[in-house]
């Protein structure tokens, strides 16, 4: 259920204000930021992956907002069913199975290489990939990875810069349990789940791990890039990726 405000002198109440200086979006700024009309948001918030709140009018009643991580987190939800030809559940699913703080530090690095908001600059439309970015690998058709700089792995307790997600069975999505492999990682993990079980898991991630070395077909998304666009657009700014304007010469 949906958080409740009633504080007046709440900054939600601030529709004034840009929706990034506000932190909070309505849901015709979220469509205008995501791609993704109000029911296909929600259909998100049901799977877990993104949330709203419900601030207070000033005459009664409440408004629905968007937090602006969950926007961006539903911006890259589109590009994941744009480029990977996936229905809305599936997206959601799988965005779920990333946590918020995941998310955040995703956010950061997404910036890193451009500490000054180049991004933001009015006439640089174009957005550009960087040696930090973040990508989501599909790895025959089924196969869902996290592929991150060798710095944020080691903030979720792993050495390899790769983290299996889960797999596709038909339009459901199966989560592959996480294990840190990591020694302060491991050893929590054991006193959690037991070494038994953690064993387990770590096997399959070492199986999924090799799936990923050996494939039929893979397919990169770089979620850092959409991150950045999704700011762009939230700032009323037009986003282009250079890709999509190259011209086919005949």
């Amino acid at each position: 259920m949906a958080t409740k405000f009633g504080d007046p002198d709440n900054p939600l109440h601030s529709l004034d204000k840009p929706p990034l200086e506000r932190g909070f979006f309505t849901d015709e700024e979220a469509t205008a930021v995501t791609g993704f009309q109000v029911p296909s948001l929600r259909i998100l918030q049901a799977s877990g992956a993104i949330r709203a709140i419900s601030a207070p009018k000033f005459h009664g009643g409440f408004r629905r907002m968007w937090p602006k991580l969950d926007i961006f987190k539903a911006a890259v939800a589109n590009g994941v069913s744009e480029d990977y030809c996936w229905n809305i559940k599936i997206v959601g699913n799988v965005m779920a199975r990333m946590p918020d703080w995941m998310w955040q530090t995703l956010i950061i690095t997404a910036y890193e290489i451009d500490p000054d908001h180049w991004h933001l600059e009015e006439n640089n439309h174009y957005m550009h990939a960087g040696p930090e970015d973040w990508f989501l690998d599909l790895v025959n058709r089924n196969r869902v990875y996290l592929r991150l700089p060798a710095a944020a792995a080691l903030t979720m307790g792993t050495t390899i810069p790769l983290i299996p997600l889960g797999q596709l069975k038909g339009e459901e999505f199966q989560v592959l349990p996480w294990v840190p492999d990591t020694e302060p990682g491991w050893q929590k993990a054991v006193s959690k789940i037991g070494e038994e079980k953690a064993n387990k898991i770590a096997n399959a991630i070492k199986a999924f791990r090799y799936g990923y070395m050996n494939y039929r077909s893979k397919q990169s998304l770089n979620i850092s890039m959409l991150m950045r666009a999704a700011e762009r657009r939230a700032a009323g700014m037009t986003t282009r990726f250079i890709g999509d304007n190259v011209p086919i010469q005949e």
